[in-house]
């Protein structure tokens, strides 16, 4: 399956929200996941690591490009949205 994900996930996996990390874990188990985000994706979540923690910052940047990145359209756009409500469900 391929799976869309979205900045605030990201970030709560970046400030190691539980909630975030068993449902990325979750989808990085299944054998025909996908992930993907866009260049926005990235640097809105790089965006909220201060500076000053260099290693975090660059582990994380190099933690986002192994993503696929996609250029978003309004199909893609509309695929988001009904992900996100189905992990607004699950959250």
């Amino acid at each position: 399956m391929k799976y869309f994900i979205d900045t605030n996930i990201i970030i709560d996996f970046l400030n190691k929200e539980e909630e975030a990390i068993q449902k990325l874990t979750e989808i990085a188990r299944e054998n025909d996941s996908e992930l993907y985000i866009n260049r926005l994706v990235s640097l809105e979540s790089l965006r909220t690591i201060p500076m000053k923690n260099s290693k975090i910052f660059q582990a994380s940047q190099e933690t986002l490009e192994n993503f696929e990145k996609l250029d978003i359209n309004p199909e893609i756009y509309n695929l988001e949205n009904i992900y996100q409500a189905f992990l607004l469900e699950d959250y």
